[in-house]
């Protein structure tokens, strides 16, 4: 008979973990309150807890989850999906097979590259998206987004990018196939200081100046239109920021 157990491990002080944990077939639980976690391999995922300290990991062979209060996460190869929640502290991943959703409040985000849906929801930071094979939803309140969309997909795929305050550079494959919907917002003080550019000839079309509480204006730059068939959704709405969308 195979029993399966979760390993869990707590530590008040500095972690080093290698090949000195017990090889289980099961997913591992270990938080620490100082310090950091370091691992070489969790063969079955797991999930990681850490009130100040960085987060290391090389490769995971399962879903892996880590909260991070203040600190830096660092992976290499997740296969299974990843979880991270995040006070402060940057968030780098090389590869990832499987969803994403990540959560921080400060902090940038590098994922190399990804095979799997995207979320990310980050209050200050910026977002670095070099290779995203399926859906990507990215909300910032501040800070910039560089984005790609690769491969031909073959089902529908969703781009859903959002910020405040942030630049957003995207990039689509070459046989791109979709609708695009673009959009920021200008006041009547940042008139010609923002822009949206694309790579499809769609006309950039003005919206009405709208009055606002204590009287401001506002008013909205958007880009819509279709591309091939509109198998692909992607939307991109920015304030008081530019939007720049090409494609190979």
């Amino acid at each position: 008979m195979n029993i399966r157990r979760n390993l869990a491990v707590a530590t008040l002080g500095a972690l080093f973990c290698t090949s000195a944990l017990p090889a289980m077939a099961a997913p591992l639980s270990m938080s620490t309150l100082s310090d950091d976690i370091r691992l070489d391999s969790l063969p079955e995922g797991g999930t990681l807890n850490t009130v100040s300290g960085d987060v290391r990991v090389q490769s995971v062979g399962g879903a892996l989850s880590a909260n991070l209060a203040s600190g830096d996460f660092q992976a290499g190869k997740v296969v299974g999906g990843l979880n991270v929640h995040s006070a402060s502290g940057n968030i780098t991943v090389d590869t990832v097979t499987g969803p994403v959703d990540i959560r921080s409040a400060s902090g940038d985000v590098d994922l190399h590259k990804v095979e799997g849906t995207v979320n990310i929801e980050l209050a200050s930071g910026d977002v670095d998206l070099p290779s995203v094979t399926s859906n990507m939803h990215v909300r910032t309140a501040s800070g910039d987004v560089k984005a790609a969309l690769v491969g031909s997909g073959g089902t529908s795929r969703s781009v859903d990018i959002r910020t405040a305050s942030g630049n957003v550079v995207l990039h689509l494959p070459h046989d791109f196939d979709g609708r695009l919907d673009l959009g920021l917002t200008e006041t009547a003080s940042t008139v010609g200081k923002y822009h949206i550019t694309q790579d499809f000839g769609l006309k950039v079309e003005t919206g009405e100046w709208e009055t606002h509480g204590l009287g401001e204006k506002t008013r909205r730059l958007y880009v819509v239109g279709t591309i091939g068939s509109g198998r692909d959704v992607v939307k991109v709405h920015v304030a008081h920021s530019n939007i720049t969308v090409t494609h190979d």
